[in-house]
């Protein structure tokens, strides 16, 4: 059985993880958000590859997958109405239009897919805000979430690649959050197969 976790949006990124009977427990793939460059009048824009989306389907079809997708809800802008109200509505609305495009994909391929909340998965990894009004401010899920990932697959590449120059100064090492957030989601899937008497075993051991 394969289990597909997805982080949908620009930055998202996609995980299968497949059950095996080795010692090794499973194998995974992690591969980022199929993005291609459009030329819009003048200018260049990233959007969607639909042809690359389609050949993953299509793989999940012959691989009798279950896909996990995140269902992000709206956010408020962080700095009130008159800060923050565009980027937060474009990360909405590419977030919204990315599991979309993979919902009506998945349902003409028959291919079974189930919706879970931000917080609903990030509760079961013990990645929940604090109470208190000023650790709240401090307190970054997608930094939790890596921290969370990388303990669970310490092989997988979960940051951008460092490079060190010849003055000693370094550039790189940034967190690749949606890579992180999928492999969590595909866990969160296995478990919950595993909840619902659909899947006899965690052969992760997660």
């Amino acid at each position: 059985m394969t289990i597909v976790g997805i982080d949908p949006g620009h930055h998202g990124a996609i995980v299968s993880i497949v059950a095996t009977d080795e010692a090794s427990g499973c194998f995974y793939r992690i591969q980022d958000m199929p993005i291609k460059d459009i030329k819009v009048s003048k200018k260049i824009r990233s959007d969607y590859d639909l042809n690359a989306i389609e050949k993953l389907i299509n793989c999940w079809v012959l691989e009798n997958a279950i896909v996990f997708i995140e269902k992000a809800q709206p956010k408020p802008p962080p700095f009130g109405k008159r800060f923050g109200l565009a980027t937060s509505s474009i990360s909405n609305f590419q977030s919204g239009y990315c599991r979309g495009l993979f919902r009506m994909g998945l349902k003409v391929a028959n291919v079974r897919c189930i919706e879970v909340l931000p917080k609903e998965w990030q509760k079961h990894f013990g990645i929940v805000k604090p109470k208190d009004k000023e650790q709240r401010k401090l307190y970054d899920t997608k930094k939790e979430s890596y921290k969370v990932a990388s303990k669970l697959f310490p092989k997988a590449e979960l940051t951008t690649p460092i490079k060190e120059f010849k003055t000693g100064r370094k550039v790189g090492g940034k967190i690749l959050d949606g890579r992180a957030d999928a492999l969590l989601i595909g866990v969160w899937g296995l478990n919950y197969l595993k909840r619902e008497g659909e899947c006899k075993e965690n052969k992760v051991g997660l």
